[in-house]
């Protein structure tokens, strides 16, 4: 039986079709799963690049990430840390590394090392019991991960099965019969709706 389902469950999430890279994605932003031990090394990487590309596109929906305020704090703590007073006046950027401003003066971050980091601090995190609530550690620590935890957002909301969708449907097979197949769609909208939330 165990093979059959094997065999099935491999033929259905081939590592080659979109619903593999989909469920190890939110594996890796379910704080349960998130080492995805049951992939090899290169499905792992693999699955950070997606994640990260996707983060990405994140930061930069966000409005750019100068104006974000985590990796500004970030950019200003560097800053303060890397300041050798009036010697660091003098000299300005030659003792405080390669660090460069944006046209406002602002300290400009790699916002890909940013996410490189959290996603680092995030894969170091003690897995939770796998009978834990994932949605409230995310509740919980959002703030922390605040790039992964809008992307666990996106992932974790999707449905986990259709089954809402066939009862509709159901009940919509049953409200309109051979005596009821007159009924105006906005009626049919109305009972659908009574019957699914009574």
């Amino acid at each position: 039986m165990k093979t059959k389902i094997s065999t099935d469950l491999e033929k259905r999430y081939n590592p080659n079709k979109d619903a593999f890279m989909l469920l190890n994605t939110s594996s890796y932003l379910d704080p349960r799963f998130h080492r995805l031990i049951h992939l090899d090394r290169d499905q792992q990487q693999e699955v950070r690049e997606r994640v990260k590309s996707e983060l990405m596109v994140i930061a930069e929906d966000c409005g750019g990430y100068e104006e974000d305020g985590e990796v500004a704090a970030m950019a200003k703590g560097t800053q303060e840390k890397t300041a050798l007073g009036a010697m660091g006046d003098l000299f300005g950027n030659v003792y405080q590394g390669a660090e460069s401003t944006d046209a406002s003066g602002r300290p400009t971050v790699d916002i890909g090392n940013v996410l490189q980091q959290e996603m680092l601090i995030y894969e170091s995190e003690t897995p939770l019991p796998t009978d834990s609530d994932p949605l409230s550690w995310w509740k919980a620590s959002g703030s922390k991960y605040s790039h992964i935890a809008q992307l666990a957002r996106r992932y974790l909301s999707i449905p986990g099965s259709s089954v809402r969708a066939e009862r509709v449907f159901s009940t919509a097979g049953i409200i309109v019969n051979k005596k009821r197949s007159a009924l105006d769609p906005e009626n049919v909208d109305r009972l659908v709706f009574l019957a699914n939330n009574l």
